[in-house]
């Protein structure tokens, strides 16, 4: 029973794992929860990138039981860059020093701020609300009535490049 639901869970965190990369890891260095000990993984901001870039875990590649400095390559100091104009090059300021003492940097909490700022996107829900929006807009009462079939012709495939196309037409 213990192994089912365990199971079950594992299955559950994989699917939420979508948003995992080599660049996004790195904010786990600007997180006030994050423990120094697993901030020591900045050492590895000098291991090559993963052949292919990770959009998405897929089957084995994710275990929970890997520390998230597994995770961490060259890939990652690109967040910075996103963060702060020349932010890697920035970056080394605070970087050299113990992670306990990332915080007496000028450039660490600024670049600490702007991760906090992060919004998180879900461009999929976005494209469905939009959609949706749209639809209620109409004022064909036959579209409305006879909605799931009118968008299902309008949208046989739904993919975002679908979207796009009808949209640009």
């Amino acid at each position: 029973m213990l192994r089912a639901i365990g199971n079950a869970a594992a299955k559950a965190f994989h699917r939420h794992l979508w948003y995992f990369s080599e660049h996004l890891v790195g904010l786990a260095f600007f997180d006030d929860g994050v423990v120094a000990a697993v901030k020591e993984m900045v050492k590895n901001l000098q291991h090559l990138p993963k052949p292919k870039a990770l959009k998405r875990l897929e089957g084995g590649i994710f275990n929970c039981q890997s520390p998230l400095d597994t995770f961490v390559t060259q890939r990652t100091a690109e967040l910075f860059d996103v963060l702060v104009k020349d932010g890697q090059e920035q970056a080394t300021s605070f970087l050299v020093k113990e992670p306990p003492d990332w915080s007496t940097y000028l450039t660490y909490l600024e670049m600490q701020e702007k991760a906090r700022q992060m919004k998180v996107v879900n461009d999929c829900a976005e494209r469905g609300i939009a959609l949706v929006e749209e639809y209620n807009s109409t004022k064909d009462e036959e579209q409305r009535r006879y909605g799931k079939q009118f968008l299902l012709r309008q949208f046989p495939v739904a993919t975002k490049a679908t979207r796009m196309k009808l949209t640009a037409d």
